[in-house]
């Protein structure tokens, strides 16, 4: 391949939505929402709940692609009605994560080469994206999005796939929580989810559109209110520290009056993050988890690092370099709190974590890993893109081979 031509980078696999750019551009120019209306004459990624009609769905699940008839939509959408570009003429290169199934794989190989006869087409993993996006080759990607979290160790450009674990109870796990907190606050007699989503006057009877605006909303309020305590918090606290000044105010989000939220409040609407179990068990008992497999954050580093089994040089140099990123990476005190856990276990090891402050860069960071992976003609990153021609040629096999 001829890696000084231009090519097509889409990142969509925080699952929420895509960012696509060209190689020769410095950011991605286009981000586009993975949900979609489907209307009468087709499905439309834009102004999604600008109207109450039209049902709407997503694509990914687990951050995973399931729907392949609306990735297909989306990509048409990039290409002509952004790019107005010909598939056919530049390469393509998409992320994914490393718990992507070789059925995916083949899946998506078949849409690039069949459905847009794309000339060249890669895949890259979305956390060795983001590891070289902030400028290392060895480090412990922590990605925090709405449909899941995963903890990923990167040792010179590899993943250590011994120690790459992810689990649900991301940002969509927090929005059950705080959905219960407000309508506690609300009462009884009040149905919260309706009040949220006939927020503007602008009433709907579908029941996907009513939930895309209140997870929307949801959303917005953890991001405005969330605070993450600096101690293991419970679900029920009886007997307040004095670290915790209950000083209640009131807070307007996108048009919604929420009153009387304290700094105790603040920090329960977020800790689920890092007691999955405790808080399902407290407050949504009909939800059946088990504390087994229901790790918090802090609780799913350590098992990442038990599970690699190697030598201290390896885990000093993955704790030193824990890169947090994701959507739900912005709760004021969460790099602070987790390095309070991890401290607390692994004591003789120096402890570093890395947040991009710019908040827009951080949210590109795995985009402009997969431009510097897919420009990069040394070692072996120019094994992992595989030609039209070794598709027909091969079939699944070359895909396989190439991405396995």
């Amino acid at each position: 391949m001829d890696f000084g031509i231009t090519s097509l980078i889409l990142d969509g696999s925080n699952g929420t939505k895509t960012y696509a750019g060209l190689s020769t551009e410095e950011a991605p120019s286009l981000i586009i929402s993975n949900d979609y209306k489907k209307l009468d004459d087709g499905i439309s990624f834009e102004r999604i709940d600008s109207s109450p009609y039209g049902e709407i769905f997503t694509m990914y699940n687990d951050g995973l692609i399931y729907n392949w008839d609306a990735l297909e939509e989306q990509w048409k959408f990039i290409y002509e009605k952004h790019y107005k570009l010909e598939s056919k003429e530049m390469p393509l290169i998409l992320t994914e994560n490393h718990w992507n199934s070789k059925k995916n794989q083949v899946n998506t190989c078949q849409l690039a080469f069949e459905k847009f006869e794309v000339p060249v087409f890669s895949m890259l993993n979305s956390q060795s994206c983001t590891s070289y996006g902030t400028g290392r080759a060895t480090s412990l990607i922590i990605d925090l999005n709405d449909a899941f979290i995963s903890v990923t160790p990167i040792v010179n450009g590899s993943i250590m796939t011994k120690g790459a674990i992810h689990n649900k109870f991301g940002g969509d796990f927090l929005n059950l929580h705080t959905l219960r907190y407000l309508q506690r606050k609300s009462g009884d007699e009040i149905d919260i989810e309706e009040q949220i989503a006939s927020q503007g006057g602008n009433a709907t009877t579908l029941s996907s559109v009513k939930a895309y605006r209140v997870n929307r909303f949801l959303k917005q309020f953890r991001r405005n209110i969330g605070s993450m305590s600096q101690y293991i918090l419970p679900p029920v606290v009886e007997g307040l520290s004095s670290d915790y000044h209950l000083t209640a105010k009131d807070y307007l989000i996108n048009g919604f009056v929420v009153k009387d939220i304290n700094p105790l409040d603040q920090c329960q609407m977020v800790e689920p993050l890092m007691q999955p179990f405790s808080y399902t068990n407290a407050f949504h008992p009909n939800i059946s988890v088990s504390q087994e497999n229901t790790y918090g954050l802090s609780e799913l580093v350590l098992n990442s690092l038990k599970k690699l089994e190697t030598t201290q040089n390896v885990y000093q140099a993955l704790l030193k370099g824990i890169v947090i990123t994701g959507e739900n990476s912005f709760i004021p005190g969460l790099e602070q709190r987790l390095i309070n856990d991890l401290v607390k276990i692994l004591s003789n090891y120096t402890i570093e974590t890395y947040s991009n402050v710019n908040l827009d860069e951080r949210n590109l960071a795995t985009w402009n890993g997969a431009l510097i992976l897919s420009s990069m003609n040394s070692g072996n990153f120019d094994n992992i893109f595989i030609s039209k021609k070794e598709y027909e040629e091969f079939g699944e096999n070359a895909v396989l081979e190439k991405f396995k």
